[in-house]
């Protein structure tokens, strides 16, 4: 395994702070976090029973903005693991916050699908320019709901133009699924027709689901593969008509490639062999490192990522979610139960831990130390999180810089 820089994996000058607010949605995407597992087998589409539905107190964000305030984050995040953030009820007044406190800009991802147009008119005169609205829109009228179950095409539009109209910066980000590929090209030509200043399509992984992420450490071969299931059904009552099931189908693309993550598992292995020795031996690259990023979710526990705030949050029904207990239990018994949490210590005092100060860049150099989450999400040779630039094109509508 390469050695890795030693280096803290932030001081308290934070470049982007990541905020989830709410585990509130009123989406059910199916392969999201919060709905009801991965193997879906024409189940019927809900919200998981154990997650329960909380917004960030507001107190909370004062308070840490008042300590922030000498050395401000240059730009704040607001999307989540499990929720929306337009369901946040003190949205506009966190913005608002931040805005007047000097942070330069503020970035919220958002379905597009709550709130009257007067309330995206009140949001654009709030956020200015760098400030965007990310609309996650996976195709047009006749197929977005598809993915995005219970949201309405035409008020999404309707709520994204009255934002665009009242000066607001939005871009499109459109995943592609077999039903909706074809339509990327009228959707990127209704993007720049509206005043998008960005249309992003995105190549993703979330219809490939691992069914064993470890071959079999006593085999001999050398090819051992992973069986993936490309293509996922579900039953989701916006899509039942009258009273009879309607078993939604979403698969991957046919003409344009998933992510690479679905190309890499197969060499991987061949390497490695078992996904386990692949976490532990890959080099990491640590993206919320680089940028100085910290997550807050929606209870206010202190994260480096989105992707340690979901692992470590022991929600879910997959056959994984007993060891991402273990290792929470395993964490609070080295660092204490609420040593990350904001509602016990103040921001200065959990990024100074051991945790965040050494322990966390340290374990990317120690096979018996690393966290599992780290070499499957942030590992080099594999690109879990579909964050390579080869997974995006974009096209600038030529109005301004991103």
């Amino acid at each position: 395994m390469a050695t890795q820089k030693s280096l803290r994996y932030i001081k308290f000058d934070v470049g982007v702070l990541h905020l989830e607010l709410t585990s509130r949605c009123n989406a059910l995407c199916p392969l999201c976090a919060r709905t009801t597992g991965l193997d879906y087998d024409s189940q019927l589409l809900k919200k998981r029973d154990d997650l329960p539905l909380i917004d960030t107190d507001p107190e909370i964000l004062k308070t840490m903005l008042e300590e922030m305030k000498p050395f401000l984050p240059n730009h704040v995040f607001i999307n989540g693991n499990f929720g929306d953030p337009i369901m946040y009820p003190h949205l506009l007044d966190v913005i608002r916050m931040y805005k007047d406190a000097g942070v330069r800009q503020v970035t919220l991802s958002t379905n597009g699908g709550v709130h009257k147009p007067e309330w995206r008119t009140e949001l654009a005169g709030i956020m200015r320019k760098p400030d965007k609205v990310i609309f996650a829109i996976d195709g047009l009228e006749d197929t977005n709901h598809l993915y995005r179950v219970n949201t309405n095409f035409k008020k999404i539009m309707e709520n994204a133009q009255a934002f665009i109209n009242a000066g607001g910066r939005a871009r499109w980000d459109y995943i592609a699924f077999a039903h909706n590929e074809h339509q990327i090209d009228e959707a990127r030509q209704l993007a720049e027709d509206m005043g998008f200043f960005t249309f992003r399509y995105k190549k993703s992984n979330r219809y490939v689901i691992p069914k064993d992420y470890n071959a079999d450490p006593n085999s001999k071969r050398e090819d051992e593969t992973i069986e993936k299931k490309t293509t996922i059904k579900f039953i989701a009552k916006q899509h039942v008509k009258k009273d009879k099931k309607a078993e939604t189908v979403i698969s991957a693309p046919k003409k344009t490639e998933a992510s690479n993550t679905t190309k890499n598992f197969e060499k991987i292995l061949k390497k490695h062999k078992t996904f386990d020795n692949y976490v532990k031996r890959t080099q990491i690259d640590c993206q919320t490192a680089r940028d100085k990023s910290v997550f807050i979710d929606y209870k206010g526990f202190v994260w480096p990522c989105c992707w340690q705030g979901h692992y470590y949050s022991s929600i879910g029904e997959d056959k994984g979610v007993q060891k991402r207990i273990d290792d929470r239990v395993e964490l609070e018994n080295k660092y204490g139960k609420d040593f990350n949490n904001l509602q016990k210590h103040s921001l200065f005092d959990i990024l100074n831990t051991p945790y965040f100060s050494n322990d966390l860049v340290e374990s990317w150099n120690d096979e018996s130390k690393r966290l599992y989450i780290c070499g499957k999400t942030c590992g080099k040779e594999l690109d879990f999180r579909g964050n390579s630039e080869k997974n995006y094109e974009d096209t600038e509508m030529n109005r301004m810089n991103v």
